[in-house]
């Protein structure tokens, strides 16, 4: 396989970007628990590593919100990000097919990698933007033994503490941030993003209400963020909206959920906990039933968002 070929596969599998880089070990920052578990070393990922390939895929931000504002709602980020990972799959196993080897999904720190080799620039908010895309993509990573004939080499400076010169006099996504994780000059707390609690922490009584309507994600700094004024808004698929009826969420129904967002976030504890703290912002009546049934007969982490739910909807 060679260049020209990988980008033509990449493009039909829905990637609207690629680039192709010589292996080197990046430093990662850990700011909570995911980055933790990151590989600073392509060649820890495949002993034989020759190139990374880093495939972009850029995405609208949802229009409305599931029914109309008054149902769940997720970021268009997660439904992106399980179709680059399928996508980069497809992409593997083609290369295989050719006689090469191939890891994707592999868990490098993106975000210091795409700046190390100037792809893209860190902003306040700690997300990378790439020109054309803005910080809207999801991006996947394939260490091969492809010994592609071009490749980009890492810059020699490293420039992940440099602050991207859109946002040194920009404050927009630290006025827009709903719960003061981003500070004025450029530190992010991980502990107060609501972004951050997706991935199944204990979510604190004063963060709750803080979350609407969201399921998963937040996107505020990003609808503030001068540097997505390219992006369009994007219309929910009608299948993905319709399995994010509350209702159907908190009594365990995931419907195609985790067809949209994979099963790792498509977990029922998961979903039914952070349901129950959309139906308390709400108030929506008609998941009290739910809710009281998840008190009876829930998780112990189930019961204490429930509760919390219900004595928000009947104003106690």
């Amino acid at each position: 396989m060679n260049e020209v070929q990988l980008c033509a596969l990449a493009e039909e599998k829905g990637f609207r970007a690629v680039y192709i880089l010589a292996p080197s070990k990046v430093i990662k920052t850990v700011v909570n628990r995911h980055n933790e578990k990151l590989i600073d070393d392509p060649k820890d990922v495949l002993s034989a590593a020759k190139s990374v390939i880093v495939l972009i895929m850029p995405y609208k931000p949802y229009e409305k919100a599931a029914e109309d504002g008054k149902g769940a709602m997720i970021s268009a980020y997660y439904p992106a990000s399980q179709r680059a990972y399928i996508a980069a799959r497809e992409i593997r196993d083609e290369i295989e097919k050719q006689g090469y080897q191939a890891a994707s999904n592999a868990q490098l720190p993106m975000k210091p990698l795409l700046i190390k080799y100037g792809i893209g620039k860190m902003g306040r908010n700690s997300l990378v933007s790439i020109p054309g895309f803005g910080t809207r993509f999801h991006v996947q990573a394939i260490v091969t033994d492809i010994p592609f004939e071009r490749k980009m080499e890492p810059l020699k400076e490293d420039a992940y503490t440099v602050l991207d010169e859109k946002c040194r006099s920009c404050n927009r996504c630290v006025q827009a941030c709903p719960t003061g994780a981003i500070g004025e000059n450029g530190e992010f707390d991980a502990e107060k993003c609501l972004r951050c609690k997706d991935e199944g922490v204990f979510i604190p009584e004063d963060m709750r209400e803080k979350f609407g309507n969201r399921l998963f994600g937040c996107d505020e700094c990003q609808n503030a963020c001068i540097r997505n004024r390219i992006n369009e808004t994007g219309e929910m698929e009608e299948a993905l909206s319709e399995s994010l009826v509350l209702t159907k969420l908190l009594s365990g129904d995931m419907g195609e959920l985790s067809m949209f967002i994979g099963r790792n976030y498509a977990r029922k504890t998961r979903i039914r906990m952070k349901s129950a703290i959309v139906a308390g912002n709400l108030k929506r009546q008609d998941a009290l039933e739910y809710l009281k049934d998840m008190l009876k007969s829930g998780t112990e982490t189930e019961q204490i968002y429930a509760k919390w739910a219900i004595e928000r909807i009947e104003g106690a």
